[in-house]
C-alpha cells in the first residue's frame, strides 16, 4: 500500500493553503475535498514518489487495491511555549520504542477555537494496528502529560482508533 494522509481543516481555505502547500512539495492529490461528520473539510493527500513507481497505473484502479487503514489518533491541548519540547519527547519515544508496521506518525494542529492538536498514526495491517493499542511498554502519554492542559472533564488526552474507511474512488479527478 502506497501512503497517503487526510489532512483536515475547519473551513475550506485553510485546507487550500495547506493542500497547497504539500502540492509544492512534491505530493499529489487523491480527489476532490469532502466533508467529515463534524463538518470539517478534509483532504487526501498521496506521495508523488510513490505513485512514480506505477505510471502505468491508473489512480482509480491503485486506490481499488486497500480500502482502509488502521489508526490510532490521540487529541491534546498544549501548553505555552512547550510545542519544542513535546516534538522532541515525542520523537525521543518512537526512537526508543519503534513499533512494528507503523507506516506513519505525524502531529497536527487542529486549529480549533479550543486550541488541539492530534498525534495520529498509521499502521500497515490489523495485527500491528492490535499491537500498537495492547503496548504495555508504552510509557509515552505519562511523559506528555506535563506538556498539556487538561480538558474539562480532567482528562488530558482524548483518543479514538480504529479502522478509516478509504473509499475516494467517486471524488477522483
Amino acid at each position: 500500500m502506497q501512503k497517503y494522509f487526510i489532512i483536515s481543516k475547519i473551513n475550506i481555505q485553510q485546507l487550500a493553503l495547506e493542500v497547497n502547500e504539500y502540492l509544492k512539495n512534491g505530493w499529489e492529490c487523491l480527489g476532490s475535498p469532502f466533508l467529515d461528520n463534524e463538518r470539517n473539510f478534509n483532504q487526501a493527500m498521496l506521495s508523488k514518489a510513490a505513485i512514480k513507481e506505477k505510471e502505468d497505473q491508473h489512480l482509480n484502479n491503485f486506490n481499488l487495491n486497500k480500502t482502509f487503514e488502521y489508526f490510532v489518533m490521540i487529541k491534546f491541548k498544549l501548553r505555552q511555549d512547550v510545542d519544542n519540547q513535546f516534538f522532541k519527547e515525542v520523537e525521543n519515544y518512537l526512537r526508543k520504542f519503534p513499533y512494528e508496521g507503523l507506516k506513519f506518525c505525524e502531529i497536527f494542529d487542529l486549529e480549533n477555537d479550543i486550541g488541539e492538536y492530534a498525534f495520529i498514526e498509521f499502521f500497515d495491517n490489523a495485527e500491528n494496528y492490535i499491537k500498537a493499542i495492547d503496548r504495555r511498554d508504552n510509557p509515552i502519554l505519562d511523559k506528555l502529560r506535563k506538556f498539556v492542559i487538561p480538558y474539562d472533564n480532567g482528562e488530558d488526552f482524548t483518543g479514538s482508533h480504529g479502522k478509516l474507511t478509504k473509499s475516494f474512488s467517486h471524488l477522483l479527478i
